[in-house]
């Protein structure tokens, strides 16, 4: 959620397709700002509630998840510890959504209880979006393309009016 684009609000359209609430954990939420992970929890929080439809309001939840460095266990334990906190049911159906892109989509095969449901790649990559922002070498207009600068149709517009507000703030520079 680097910041949260369209590939995102898909895969929690298609959750809320198979749930009547949506846990969004929000991951290095512990971590300091680096070129990575440069949105705070509270920033990203922002960026997902204002680019959700209103009428989705109160089907998700964000909760912040930190990262356990070499402690996978540890990193197993604190998510599912959010869900149980998630649910009153006593065994809640508890099911994964996303996108397997590559080697950092691991963690979606560490609950084997849980089902997965894949969501198909939009093309839509948060990487190339930072990269292009912090290189302050981006268009706010025109179509999306991931080799080039310009990706709004990537992102709602809510997301680039923050990443605009961002921009003139003191962490951007």
């Amino acid at each position: 959620f680097q910041p949260f684009h369209k590939g995102h609000l898909q895969v929690v359209k298609r959750a809320l397709t198979e749930a009547e609430r949506v846990l969004i954990l929000v991951g290095s939420a512990n971590v300091a700002r680096d070129t990575r992970n440069p949105f705070s929890f509270e920033e990203r929080r922002r960026f997902i509630d204002f680019a959700l439809p209103a009428n989705m309001s109160g089907l998700f939840k964000i909760e912040p998840l930190n990262d356990t460095p070499y402690d996978h266990i540890a990193w197993i334990n604190e998510v599912q510890q959010k869900v149980k906190g998630a649910s009153k049911a006593i065994r809640p159906r508890v099911c994964l959504v996303g996108h397997v892109r590559d080697a950092t989509s691991e963690y979606l095969q560490w609950f084997p209880a849980w089902d997965f449901i894949p969501v198909a790649d939009t093309g839509i990559n948060s990487t190339a979006i930072r990269e292009s922002f912090f290189d302050e070498n981006v268009e706010f207009t025109g179509a999306w393309d991931d080799k080039a600068t310009v990706w709004p149709n990537g992102l709602m517009n809510t997301v680039l009016e923050e990443l605009q507000e961002f921009k003139q703030g003191h962490h951007y520079k």
